[in-house]
């Protein structure tokens, strides 16, 4: 009888752990459908209530989950009053819908299969993406082209910019990335790469072409060298077999290519604070009388000189400022001065505050330690080329596009094949 009642009630808490994931899923996609159409040229009259609904909708659902949650620890506690500090008191002075929006998707996210997230974004944007495609070609919502020099135009396909278009595919591969990371097919590689040549070919978007060449470089290496290691795994076993047999212990070439790639992706972990210094260094101190920083600055477009222009106007605050930007987002011929901090580190630090700011950094190194910590070196990479992007263009905290702040929270799981340990205590044929 005890035992009869111990497994109904085991039974009833996954259900209901089931129930409020899948709540929680069509949470975000409602949110993900909502911000996308924000970003593209379809005029919707939303109904004026429609932010606060959904803020008070998430607040419940959050508010539940968590509160039936009892495997919070102390860990989480901490960081989740260090997100609620920060994200609150920016959304406090802003009252931008974002931030709103990404503190509810971060705390509600607990526990929550983070390959699920990616896919409710894969499911939700893709076919938003070609409906926005198809119309803007039809002529049903605006079809925004620039001139890109040289005799060519770059299109935004129904987006109010064609970086935002680009984007929308960088993250989009990055989620795809995230599913197959356990076994990438080599097409996935080849078809990342014909994304790359359209975004260059067709939106003159540098950023995200360069971003999603990474991805699928990377990805075809990464899967080739798996396939190597695989080999290269079964002959160091044989050899440590026979150094057993025979006495003898010697550090082979593939142990010592184990550790080096170790190193190299236990550095990556901490690649977004590295390029946030960078670029918040080099933005606060730009000046066009060094050659070199007036190269950069070409290179990227002006945005070092616009990130000056934004520290000379405003001082970084703990919670955040209203800054009014001015893009190119929406319009062809803009009427008033191009002013806008593209760079997501800028944007956020000036924008968002010094405690959003280090939060955000915290959770992706937290993020690629944790992945680094289970072998999901692929995790690392993705997070990688996503600090690269948000380098150059501010989707960093936007949730039509950036799905991996959600990760600190979220359930990674650990690969599924993992490093196979023979009797010595190495690691033998580590797929990752």
């Amino acid at each position: 009888m005890g035992l009869s009642c111990y497994l109904d009630k085991k039974h009833e808490g996954r259900w209901i752990q089931n129930a409020m994931e899948v709540a929680y899923l069509c949470y975000l996609a409602v949110i993900v459908w909502y911000t996308f159409i924000l970003t593209t040229m379809f005029k919707i009259m939303w109904p004026e209530n429609i932010d606060s609904t959904l803020r008070k909708t998430g607040f419940i659902l959050v508010a539940v989950k968590v509160l039936m949650d009892k495997k919070w620890r102390w860990q989480d506690i901490l960081f989740a009053f260090l997100v609620i500090l920060g994200f609150y008191g920016n959304w406090h002075v802003l009252r931008e819908r974002d931030v709103a929006f990404y503190l509810l998707l971060i705390l509600g996210a607990k526990d929550v299969s983070f390959d699920r997230i990616a896919k409710v974004y894969l499911w939700v944007e893709v076919p938003s993406i070609l409906v926005t495609y198809v119309c803007s070609m039809m002529g049903i919502v605006a079809y925004l082209t620039y001139d890109a020099g040289n005799g060519w135009l770059s299109h935004a396909f129904g987006s109010i910019y064609r970086t935002d278009f680009s984007a929308h595919l960088f993250f989009l591969v990055c989620c795809m990335l995230w599913i197959s990371r356990k076994k990438i097919w080599y097409w996935e590689s080849i078809f990342i790469l014909w994304i790359a040549w359209f975004v260059d070919r067709y939106c003159a978007a540098r950023n995200s072409t360069i971003c999603l060449l990474i991805l699928g470089l990377g990805a075809f290496f990464i899967q080739f060298f798996r396939d190597i290691s695989r080999l290269a795994g079964r002959q160091h076993r044989d050899i440590l077999i026979a150094n057993e047999n025979s006495g003898h212990q010697k550090t082979s070439l593939w142990e010592r290519g184990e550790k080096f790639k170790k190193k190299i992706v236990l550095c990556s972990c901490f690649c977004m604070p590295v390029f946030a210094a960078a670029t918040v260094i080099l933005s606060r101190f730009y000046t066009p009388a060094q050659s070199w920083m007036a190269q950069i600055n070409a290179w990227i477009s002006n945005r070092l000189e616009l990130g000056r222009k934004g520290f000379d106007l405003y001082n970084i605050k703990w919670f955040g400022q209203k800054i009014p930007q001015y893009g190119a987002g929406g319009i062809v011929n803009p009427s008033r001065e191009y002013f806008y901090l593209d760079i997501s580190y800028v944007n956020v630090l000036l924008c968002m505050g010094i405690l959003v700011f280090l939060t955000v950094l915290a959770i992706f190194v937290l993020s690629s330690l944790r992945a680094y910590k289970h072998h999901d070196y692929v995790c690392v990479f993705i997070l990688l080329v996503v600090a690269i992007h948000c380098s150059i263009e501010h989707h960093l905290i936007a949730a039509a596009y950036d799905p991996f702040l959600m990760l600190i929270f979220a359930n990674v799981g650990r690969s599924k094949n993992p490093a196979r340990t023979c009797q010595n205590g190495q690691n033998i044929g580590n797929g990752h």
